[in-house]
């Protein structure tokens, strides 16, 4: 049955399941016969995603892009995209959204803290 799948990965669970054994039982008896049993494919993915940002994260973010750094060089320091920048960016000016997220609100205050002016 095996031999003839055209789906070998899915049959190793079938099999398994009508032999009432592991995948694994299935394999190591597939591999006593001679049957190759081809590596499980790997899902692509894309990155790993960090949601939040932190709020020191957002102070120091806001610290450097103040002394010049380009978005790309502040992507490649935090580990994110551009586009995750560019955005967290546009979103700590108080003139692009009407009530930021905390997180963003709590590193506005510090970071206007540190520099003197009123939060």
């Amino acid at each position: 049955m095996y031999n003839g799948a055209v789906d070998r990965q899915k049959q190793i669970k079938v099999l398994a399941e009508l032999n009432a054994c592991s995948q694994d039982d299935i394999k190591a008896v597939l591999a006593r016969r001679g049957i190759e049993v081809p590596a499980p494919k790997a899902h692509k993915q894309k990155g790993v995603r960090k949601k939040y940002w932190s709020v020191s994260e957002l102070v120091e973010l806001l610290s450097l892009k103040e002394s010049g750094h380009t978005n790309k060089a502040l992507a490649e320091h935090f580990g994110r995209s551009e586009i995750a920048v560019r955005n967290v960016l546009v979103r700590m000016n108080p003139e692009a959204v009407s009530i930021p997220p905390k997180n963003i609100k709590k590193a506005l205050e510090l970071f206007n803290r540190a520099k003197g002016a009123p939060a």
